[in-house]
């Protein structure tokens, strides 16, 4: 998407969100985007189904050829941020993708042996197309607040792509808690955000402003969990976000094939004493 459409976008959006229709105008705007996508491949080079353009515009914002590509990066950016950390992703038990769409980055760990592998979304439609076409996922339907339908303790791991981008302030807090109830003691959570490499995005002063004070900046909170709705993180309020459940163990500030410029964030969870 140029820059020249991102702006017209959003000034479209702003107007509308004065007459609050603008969660109403983008489901159209999204359907018009899939309607234009014209025919893309069935299948991809994974031997695996690609979901339609609609699913694709939900989860990424754009439908295209490249859909399956983009996933294969941030998988492989995953298993890089774990690797630095001297964790192995093949001797892990249980792996959930939180905010799993329809299965951008699940689908590349079809061959990977040794996890179990859940996903979740809110998008009921998204799911019910990873149950009939990624088959070794297990994956539900959650509801844009908390809590997930798994018990304490389940995951040794759970990432969160471009997830915290889509919620507001109200709803971050609550959603580490619950994701920190939901992995084991020691296991890890790897999240990523707009960070710094975004802030010429924020073209809104107010928002600027909240973002230069290590606030978290958030553009149509009405509209949590669609792509509508963007959070931007300062680093300091990532750290502080995760804290004290988490302690982080690294940051990679944008750069990360299939992450294209967001940051991501590695913490383990701090295992209190008994």
């Amino acid at each position: 998407m140029g820059q020249r459409e991102q702006d017209w976008r959003r000034l479209v959006a702003s107007l509308l969100a004065r007459v609050r229709l603008a969660g109403a105008a983008f489901g159209v705007y999204e359907r018009w985007q899939a309607y234009r996508a014209g025919a893309l491949p069935s299948v991809g080079g994974d031997g695996l189904p690609v979901p339609p353009a609609l699913l694709q515009i939900r989860v990424a914002g754009s439908a295209s050829v490249g859909f399956v590509q983009e996933g294969r990066d941030a998988a492989a950016s995953i298993r890089t941020l774990l690797a630095r950390a001297a964790i192995d992703l093949e001797q892990l038990e249980t792996v959930l993708d939180f905010g799993g769409g329809c299965g951008r980055i699940a689908r590349h760990w079809a061959a990977l042996h040794g996890p179990e592998f859940y996903a979740c979304d809110i998008d009921a439609a998204a799911v019910a197309w990873c149950r009939r076409n990624l088959a070794f996922v297990n994956t539900a339907v959650n509801q844009l607040e908390p809590p997930l339908p798994y018990v304490s303790e389940s995951f040794d791991l759970v990432y969160a792509y471009s997830v915290f981008t889509h919620l507001p302030e109200r709803a971050q807090r609550p959603w580490i808690e619950e994701l920190s109830r939901v992995i084991r003691p020691g296991g890890f959570l790897l999240v990523t955000t707009h960070g710094d490499a975004t802030l010429e995005r924020i073209v809104e002063p107010e928002l600027r402003a909240r973002y230069q004070r290590g606030e978290l900046a958030v553009r149509f909170a009405r509209d949590a969990g669609s792509n509508l709705c963007s959070a931007y993180h300062p680093p300091a309020f990532v750290r502080g976000l995760l804290a004290p459940a988490f302690e982080c163990m690294g940051a990679q500030h944008g750069g990360m094939p299939g992450f294209g410029i967001q940051d991501a964030y590695l913490a383990r969870k701090v295992i209190r004493p008994s």
